[in-house]
């Protein structure tokens, strides 16, 4: 399986009334005016995964944020920029076959890491409570 490129966030798993999972549509959630902005980042991440054996999830800078300070958040090592996104963190990621497999950011990387496998449905990657689609 070919997952190199970009990837967006179609769907977060939630429960229903009756603890049953469901799927429910990002879009909908990022129109919804009572979700706070916080979480909405979150759907709007771009998670990019690349050559290198990364997946990059990538926010964009808040609006609020001035030119100035995101440059000297830069220059002082706080934030790394990737693509005019700030860059939220990185995992490392395998394929084999037609499996595709993740490191949790809190494992080792020594030794014999453990490789989670991501689940597949539709063409779509299940990446921790976020249902993937790709873009490019």
């Amino acid at each position: 399986m070919n997952v190199a490129g970009k990837w967006r966030v179609c769907s977060v798993e939630g429960y229903n009334d009756d603890y049953e999972k469901l799927w429910i549509d990002a879009d909908e959630i990022l129109r919804d005016k009572d979700i706070n902005d916080s979480y909405k980042l979150m759907l709007e991440s771009v998670f990019v995964f690349s050559d290198d054996g990364y997946i990059k999830r990538l926010i964009p800078v808040p609006e609020e944020f001035d030119k100035e300070v995101i440059d000297k958040a830069v220059e002082d090592g706080e934030i790394e920029l990737y693509e005019d996104k700030i860059l939220a963190d990185k995992h490392r990621y395998k394929v084999e076959g037609d499996k595709v497999f993740f490191m949790p950011l809190m494992s080792s990387e020594s030794g014999d890491p453990p490789w989670t496998e991501m689940q597949q449905a539709d063409g779509k990657l299940q990446f921790f409570m976020f249902r993937l689609e790709k873009t490019e």
